[in-house]
């Protein structure tokens, strides 16, 4: 159930719905961003501008690329789709554990999902070995770098390792960067833009908190840039996305107060779930918190739904549960903990009952 659907069957407003579901930045879309969609409004009128020159030019620069690099698209899913029907993708491999977004492309186009394991004691990596190995049985790779829910990041040596295998196997390789913009870590870009097999995605939807004028772009050697570009009508986003992106990635103090809120905010979640107990709680360099249920907790997503919070889970191989928990607001971020507490501290002393 996604938020537009319970906000009808509550028949409530979107804003009162706790959406530990969505990753957006907790701070919202940056003020320059927000002004610069007021200003835009009165250009509507005019057609947009197709090769998007203010938003290209800027980010060429800061990555050090030419326009012949890049390409804009609104979301994964279309990337996604173009690239499973350019190189006729009947199995894929992703890393584990797959997020329902990445399955719910996959299955509309009837590819196979190919993964390995990762264990919680080895910081949900993947073992690279078995990767090549697996990668022989793929006709396309997708790695979320950093991981969208563990928040596992590749090393640089293995990404490198990773383009080389790929390339030298013929496989695509997508690296999926929706999350790379919380942290510090380096990006690939350098490498890609030399490979004829290889992309870079990212998207304003996340770090940005543009969801609702969705738009995002894929780096790429210019062959590979342009064979996309043949078999797909891109751009097809508006003035006002543009807008709103261009002015958000010039925002530098934006970014500032995004690290320092999510550093503040973290904190104060990690001190009160101390007190929970049957609860774990994995950091990650994004901006959302992995919960790990040590015992078994009945009908949790539907005890937080009765109390307006979304949440997203996943089960490894061996039964855990894992609740990955975007930051909030401080209100919201609270209330998700009180919840939690109050809901494990019932069923364990329900189960205490039953005992005696």
């Amino acid at each position: 159930m996604n938020i537009h659907d319970f906000a009808e069957h509550k028949g409530c407003d979107l804003r009162q719905v706790m959406d530990f579901a969505s990753g957006a930045n907790p701070l919202g879309p940056s003020n320059k961003a927000k002004h610069a969609v007021r200003k835009g409004i009165k250009h509507l009128s005019f057609p947009p501008d197709e090769d998007i020159r203010f938003l290209k030019r800027y980010i060429c620069r800061r990555e050090r690329i030419s326009d012949g690099n890049i390409i804009f698209v609104q979301d994964l899913p279309r990337i996604l789709h173009t690239l499973i029907h350019m190189a006729s993708s009947k199995t894929v491999f992703a890393s584990s554990p797959v997020s329902l977004a990445y399955k719910t492309v996959f299955n509309r186009y009837n590819v196979k999902i190919i993964t390995l394991p990762v264990m919680e004691e080895k910081d949900f990596s993947i073992d690279m070995d078995r990767l090549v190995g697996f990668i022989q049985n793929a006709d396309m790779v997708v790695l979320a770098n950093p991981h969208d829910i563990t928040g596992a990041e590749f090393p640089m040596e293995s990404l490198v390792r990773i383009v080389e295998e790929t390339d030298r196997q013929g496989k695509i390789l997508v690296i999926d960067e929706t999350y790379i913009e919380f942290t510090q870590s380096a990006s690939l870009v350098r490498q890609i833009i030399e490979s004829e097999r290889a992309i870079i995605f990212r998207t304003f939807s996340v770090f940005h908190a543009l969801s609702g004028l969705p738009v995002a772009y894929v780096m790429g050697s210019p062959g590979l840039i342009s064979k996309i570009s043949d078999i797909t009508l891109f751009p097809q986003v508006g003035a006002l996305a543009y807008a709103a992106a261009l002015a958000s990635l010039k925002d530098m103090g934006y970014r500032k107060r995004t690290q320092q809120f999510i550093m503040e905010e973290k904190q104060f979640i990690m001190e009160k779930a101390k007190g929970i107990s049957g609860l774990k709680v994995f950091d990650t360099p994004c901006n959302f918190l992995l919960l790990k249920i040590r015992r078994p907790v009945m009908d949790l997503e539907e005890l937080l739904l009765k109390r307006n919070i979304l949440i997203d889970t996943y089960t490894n191989d061996e039964g855990s549960v894992y609740i990955r928990m975007p930051l909030k607001t401080h209100k919201f971020n609270a209330r998700f903990i009180k919840s939690l507490r109050n809901i494990i501290d019932s069923q364990e002393q329900a189960g205490g009952e039953g005992l005696d």
